[in-house]
């Protein structure tokens, strides 16, 4: 396995993957973060979406053993035109995704669909540029909007720059 970015290792221990979880990964890129993941999965699956058909070409190389095995699946496609069962997702990430959404409510809405009712909903944020807890206002405030509890903001400096995490989950019914 190539080296891991620090940013990718650093989500990895906030990612509460179990091996038996579904996952979706939004924006999997070249499916470097999917590989993390695949790493801990022996019974669960994981979906990984970009919007870019070059993204997922590399993303199905780099994981084509667990395409293979029907652990992994990577397509290209929107957030919008995500097409899945309700309540499907233990799991569902996306590193440097969720704050460039145009109208994040509307892809909110399609991901509280798609999270189990236990699931847990985990964005990442790195900019080139320096950042701070603020920069997860906005998409703190439309998850709450949409239902869910914040369980943990968090912010840390890397090597290159600080690096946000936040995870949510539904609020229990």
């Amino acid at each position: 396995m190539p080296s891991v970015p620090e940013r990718f290792s650093w989500a990895m221990s906030f990612l509460p993957v179990k091996p038996h979880h579904q996952v979706l990964e939004i924006g999997c890129g070249n499916g470097l973060l999917a590989q993390l993941i695949i790493a801990v999965l022996n019974k669960g699956f994981i979906l990984g979406i970009d919007q870019s058909a070059h993204a997922i070409t590399q993303a199905s190389k780099r994981n084509d053993e667990a395409i293979r095995q029907q652990k992994a699946r990577f397509e290209c496609c929107s957030v919008k035109e995500l097409n899945v069962p309700a309540q499907t997702y233990d799991l569902i990430t996306a590193f440097n995704t969720a704050f460039l959404w145009k109208t994040p409510e509307a892809g909110i809405e399609i991901l509280t669909r798609a999270l189990k009712k236990t699931g847990r909903l985990c964005l990442f944020y790195q900019a080139p540029y320096p950042i701070t807890l603020k920069e997860a206002e906005p998409i703190k405030q439309v998850l709450l909007s949409q239902g869910f509890v914040i369980e943990t903001v968090h912010l840390q400096q890397l090597t290159t720059n600080n690096v946000l995490a936040l995870i949510a989950s539904k609020k229990s019914t």
